[in-house]
């Protein structure tokens, strides 16, 4: 290691508690920004990144779109470095706006929510995106109200006729979008599978998804044809790890 000589200037500059400034050299300074760069860069937890992107698979076959109109490489990998576990933490993420994190949001965040569960992960400052943090902040928290509220709002609904198109009706929705909140309403533990199948179909099912060694459902739709919905396929896989 290099040693420090002061002159006699410096000497008297020291005595006197005044700052010495130092020169350093450009590949100095290019390893220092170099190593704090390195130190701050955030981990990709790789494996929540491949189920991410199964999930991503799964919805674009769901939607018939392709994967990346649900959600671009650059967002799931932001999802899986700062484990965002809530709807307004969710907004934050680039490339996440209020619409989809109302179609697609809840899939996610159950996916990132059961991940850093199993391995005590906390959720991460959102240092990666620069939005403006008053107006986010205050769309995130309505959102993740207007989210929830919605599901419970379709799944009271829904347990009062026990049907899908008159639930859809006194909630002015699509079918699809019921149906969407009740899959959700399953993956939360507030709605029974047995509701729409059998335990025995719920097996079949799940049996087969594990042959094809995929959750994908147009394969599966393929497989049974008219036998299941892609609703039941959904509500049959919903909690399947």
């Amino acid at each position: 290691m290099p040693l420090l000589k002061l002159t006699e200037k410096a000497w008297e500059k020291l005595k006197r508690k005044e700052k010495i400034m130092l020169p350093i050299s450009g590949e100095a300074l290019r390893d220092a920004v170099r190593d704090s760069q390195s130190s701050t860069k955030a981990e990709i937890h790789e494996d929540l990144l491949d189920e991410l992107k199964i999930l991503r698979v799964s919805l674009a076959d769901d939607y018939q779109v392709p994967p990346y109109v649900i959600f671009g490489d650059n967002t799931l990998q932001e999802m899986a470095t700062v484990l965002p576990q809530s709807t307004p933490s969710l907004l934050r993420i680039t490339g996440v706006g209020e619409v989809k994190a109302e179609k697609y949001g809840a899939r996610f965040l159950s996916l990132i929510c059961r991940y850093a569960e199993k391995h005590q992960l906390p959720e991460k400052r959102h240092s990666l995106k620069a939005k403006n943090s008053g107006a986010s902040a205050g769309k995130g928290a309505s959102a993740k109200g207007a989210s929830s509220g919605t599901v419970l709002a379709t799944l009271q609904e829904y347990k009062k006729s026990h049907n899908l198109y008159k639930t859809a009706s006194a909630r002015n929705l699509s079918l699809k979008t019921v149906e969407s909140h009740l899959v959700t309403a399953v993956q939360e533990g507030l709605l029974e599978e047995s509701e729409f199948l059998s335990k025995d179909d719920v097996l079949t099912i799940r049996l087969q998804a594990r042959r094809e060694n995929s959750r994908r459902l147009t394969p599966l739709k393929e497989h049974f044809q008219e036998r299941f919905s892609y609703f039941q396929l959904k509500i049959a896989l919903a909690n399947e790890q």
